[in-house]
C-alpha cells in the first residue's frame, strides 16, 4: 500500500544525492548497507540483517517488496547507498476492528552522511 502523495520519486537532493524507490537490483547493496550501518560492532557483521533485508526485498514476502524500500544514493560515488528505510505494511486488529498499519524499519544512514 503506496501513498499515492508521496510517489513523486526520483527526487533530486542536491549535492549529487538522489531519493528514490529501491529496485530488484538493488537487493545485494542493501544487504551490505543494512549489515554494516545497523551492525553493533564492525568486526563483528550481524549477517541476519542481511537475511532479512533480503527476505523483505526478493518478492516472496507476503506485504513487502523490494519498491518499499526508499533509498538516498551518491551520484557522486557511482550511485552509492547512502540512506535507506524500509515500509512493512501489516494489518492490526484492536477490538475486532482492523485497519492498516505501516512499520517504518531499517532506517540508518551511512555514517560520513549524516550531519
Amino acid at each position: 500500500m503506496k501513498n499515492e502523495k508521496i510517489s513523486d520519486l526520483p527526487k533530486d537532493l542536491g549535492n549529487g544525492l538522489t531519493m528514490r524507490w529501491a529496485t530488484e537490483a538493488d537487493i545485494e547493496a542493501l544487504v551490505d548497507f543494512n549489515i554494516r550501518v545497523h551492525s553493533d560492532n564492525p568486526d563483528e557483521p550481524e549477517i541476519w540483517l542481511g537475511h532479512w533485508t533480503r527476505d523483505l526485498m526478493n518478492g516472496n514476502h507476503p506485504t513487502t517488496k523490494a519498491g518499499d524500500f526508499t533509498v538516498v544514493v551518491d551520484e557522486n560515488a557511482g550511485g552509492k547507498i547512502v540512506s535507506s528505510l524500509s515500509l512493512i505494511s501489516q494489518t492490526w486488529s484492536y477490538d475486532g476492528i482492523e485497519f492498516p498499519v505501516g512499520r517504518l524499519e531499517l532506517v540508518g544512514t551511512d555514517s560520513d552522511y549524516r550531519r
